[in-house]
């Protein structure tokens, strides 16, 4: 209720909490959990949800593992890879159909610690260059994914 009254256009979360995404349809918010076993992820189709947070990505295995779980639910859910995910790996998960895309903490470059001892705060030059390159390296891959794409921000219903 917080996120979305401080504006949150859709949520996403690391796991598969039933009340939160029960609680996100009921508000009309897209919600994108997390998951990382099969059960997982059929508990996910199960609250209608058709875009799932695949993570930690690289501990669960990677492209490989994501392939193997998503071969059973073929047009019926996509995933967004995170945990794990790097400039260098982004393209092997990008490269799946299953995949719609992929996120990271190596998107975001700190600034410098402040002498004051408070926490640093995000370089947004370098991050934007950095999404940028994530941009760029994206669009030159060969395949987008093939087949319907659900939208990452639509909820649906069931």
């Amino acid at each position: 209720d917080e996120a979305v009254a401080a504006g949150a256009a859709f949520l996403v979360a690391p796991g598969l909490c039933e009340p939160v995404v029960k609680r996100a349809r009921a508000l009309n918010v897209p919600m994108v959990p997390g998951v990382c076993t099969p059960s997982e992820i059929e508990k996910g189709i199960g609250l209608g949800c058709r875009l799932l947070k695949f993570f930690p990505a690289a501990t669960c295995g990677g492209p490989k593992a994501l392939a193997a779980f998503a071969a059973p639910y073929k047009d019926r859910v996509r995933f967004v890879p995170t945990g794990g995910v790097t400039a260098d790996t982004m393209a092997d998960y990008l490269a799946r159909p299953e995949v719609m895309a992929v996120g990271g903490s190596w998107l975001v470059k700190m600034g410098p610690k402040p002498d004051t001892g408070g926490a640093a705060a995000p370089d947004l030059p370098a991050t934007e260059a950095a999404a940028r390159a994530a941009v760029q390296a994206a669009s030159r891959r060969t395949t987008c994914g093939g087949g319907s794409s659900p939208s990452a921000v639509e909820p649906t219903s069931r």
